[in-house]
């Protein structure tokens, strides 16, 4: 069974990790990467299709829902028969898809509907997808000297080993994979494997209105949340993510406690006992030595 290591230095922040068994996932903006999740501005020429296609999309699930209804004798809203003829054809005879797609949305908040999505949603919900999302930081290596010494308070914290056992988010690729590392800004390209979906959203005031989005599956946006610049390939991360940023339940059983080098036995003890009370006596110990005459780092059990 793999164990995932998320590196702490010792704080009240650290403990609560532990007696609340919660843990923080962070918007990529307040990340110390500034490229996390960042996607080039879209091209405007793209833009413009997305958009035109949209609207196409849009205005043809229109119209095929509306003759569906005359043809069956069903209503159509507020409509029946020749009036849902004649605001068929109101939409045939306007010019240009800008003018029939006004014709259909205007027909839809006359009879009290949100209407269609604004068909620029899509596009702009690149970066409303990535700005929500929440990433949680691992490595699989506890033996890493420059991750202890950026995260674990100069080799005076923790390492934390979160299991990623059967059933775990941990161990669902869905949420939690290894990092790919790649040099090399990101475009999204709507063209390719596009995702989209309507959500209806409720305004402050009340009213209601359509937003369009990318969905997260989609392999591009995927692609961003588990890629970074090959100047991080040292930290051998893996990331566990959820749609929306903020306090999660662990992702994965507490299976080890890791003590830096340089954390005194006083504390190392402390942390056990907190560990322990907290979460019972199934967590192992272990510290970090550095045995004489080497620079390399190796672990051994903890006599807390």
């Amino acid at each position: 069974m793999q164990i995932l290591y998320k590196y702490r230095a010792l704080s009240e922040r650290t403990s609560e990790i532990i007696r609340r068994k919660k843990v923080w996932l962070a918007k990529p903006s307040s990340l110390n990467d500034p490229n996390e999740c960042r996607f080039e501005p879209p091209d405007a020429a793209q833009v413009r299709k997305v958009v035109a296609d949209v609207k196409s999309a849009q205005l043809a699930g229109f119209i095929a829902d509306a003759a569906l209804a005359q043809k069956y004798g069903r209503s159509f809203f507020t409509l029946r028969g020749r009036a849902i003829n004649r605001l068929l054809s109101r939409i045939k005879k306007s010019s240009g898809l800008d003018k029939k797609h006004k014709v259909a949305q205007g027909f839809l908040k006359e009879v009290g509907t949100p209407g269609f999505s604004d068909p620029y949603d899509q596009p702009n919900s690149i970066d409303r997808i990535v700005e929500r999302v929440g990433i949680f930081s691992l490595s699989e290596d506890p033996l890493n000297m420059l991750m202890w010494s950026h995260y674990g308070d100069s080799h005076k914290g923790v390492a934390l080993g979160f299991a990623a056992s059967a059933g775990s988010r941990l161990a669902d690729a869905k949420y939690c994979r290894s990092v790919h590392y790649e040099d090399g800004a990101m475009a999204f390209d709507f063209s390719v494997g596009r995702l989209a979906g309507d959500a209806v959203i409720r305004n402050p005031d009340g009213t209601i209105r359509t937003e369009g989005y990318v969905q997260i599956d989609d392999r591009q946006i995927q692609n961003a949340l588990f890629t970074k610049t090959t100047d991080w390939a040292y930290e051998k991360e893996w990331r566990y993510y959820e749609p929306t940023f903020g306090e999660y339940d662990h992702p994965g059983e507490l299976a080890e406690v890791i003590f830096g080098l340089n954390m005194p036995l006083k504390e190392q003890e402390e942390f056990a006992f907190l560990c322990r009370e907290s979460l019972g006596d199934s967590i192992t110990f272990r510290c970090v030595t550095r045995p004489n005459g080497t620079q390399k780092l190796q672990l051994r059990d903890a006599t807390v």
